[in-house]
């Protein structure tokens, strides 16, 4: 409010749970009366993992790739298709923040890639799906961050040996 809005809304949820993905979008359209933006960027699991980085080889999770694959990917086109109905109402926009790891696969991140790209493939079909109902579907590609957690990555001697070996 601070900057001008005449009120402020927040909904309290967990992404990976599809009530709250219904709670999120019915907030929105009772409080708002609509969207014009629907806005997609959030990334998580509910796994404690001692090692984000692994080679899936040697550890093929399942349940944590399935929880990671509802909170990156499915929660995503859950929230889209609930909101489907209010973004052809207006002709809204879809933003949806992924990574440039949905564009080129990296060593020990495969659980990571294959979200992103799921992400890539199934908004990029859907952007030509909603052409005719003047719904726009962006996707906000974004590169490297600098942060200590993409520094671990940088740093494994396994992804300088993988990477110096592919490329």
């Amino acid at each position: 409010q601070d900057l001008g809005a005449s009120k402020a809304v927040y909904v309290a949820g967990d992404m990976g749970k599809a009530e709250d993905c219904e709670k999120t979008i019915q907030t929105a359209d009772n409080e708002l009366g609509g969207l014009d933006y629907l806005i997609l960027n959030h990334v998580g699991s509910s796994f404690e993992k001692d090692d984000f980085f692994r080679f899936w080889d040697s550890d093929p999770d399942m349940d944590f790739l399935t929880d990671f694959t509802n909170i990156n990917y499915l929660s995503y086109v859950r929230l889209t298709s609930l909101a489907l109905p209010m973004l052809k109402k207006t002709g809204a926009n879809i933003v949806v923040v992924n990574s440039i790891l949905g564009k080129m696969p990296i060593v020990s991140l495969s659980y990571y890639c294959g979200a992103k790209f799921a992400l890539d493939g199934f908004f990029s079909s859907l952007r030509l799906e909603l052409e005719h109902h003047n719904v726009s579907v962006t996707l906000a590609v974004i590169g490297a961050i600098n942060t200590d957690l993409f520094g671990k990555v940088l740093a494994s001697k396994d992804v300088k040996q993988t990477h110096k070996t592919l490329y």
